[in-house]
């Protein structure tokens, strides 16, 4: 696969050294995925401040 993905005439040499390569691709895919899940976590802390401020507001709103 690495030899695939890098577009190299033959496999690297020693085995090692393509077993390298396979963790470097892998680390430089997944970086963007880490980002993509850290914005949603902050999106999602967001969103559930605000329903927590709005179930504070209903709720002081039901006691009045």
């Amino acid at each position: 696969m690495v030899t695939r993905l890098l577009r190299l005439d033959a496999p690297p040499k020693p085995a090692d050294a393509a077993d390298a390569l396979a963790l470097a691709i892998c680390h430089c895919w997944r970086g963007p995925m880490q980002a993509r899940m850290a914005e949603a976590q902050v999106r999602a802390n967001e969103l559930a401040k605000k329903h927590k401020a709005r179930l504070a507001a209903a709720a002081k709103g039901a006691s009045r």
